[in-house]
């Protein structure tokens, strides 16, 4: 399974960290620059292929909302949670 960004998730750097937001879920996190490097080289690998470090860091951006499986429809997953909460 490839992964990529959620359409969510707010990135920005500054000096040596990159700073995350996913506003759905409302995680936020700060990466160094290794750690974001072996964030960026999880994207590029199928989950097979990936070494411990990169299925880790990749496991964690999954379950907090910031990278989600390629060709995943957000915006309906979005709808249905708005009208779950308003039942």
């Amino acid at each position: 399974m490839m992964l990529e960004f959620s359409r969510y998730t707010l990135r920005t750097a500054a000096d040596e960290h990159h700073y995350l937001f996913n506003t759905l879920s409302g995680a936020s996190l700060t990466l160094d620059d290794a750690q974001y490097a072996t964030l960026e080289a999880s994207l590029d690998r199928p989950e097979g292929r990936r070494s411990a470090a990169e299925q880790g860091i990749s496991d964690l951006m999954q379950r907090s909302g910031f990278l989600v499986e390629a060709g995943t429809d957000e915006l309906g997953a979005a709808l249905t949670q708005y009208d779950q909460g308003r039942r």
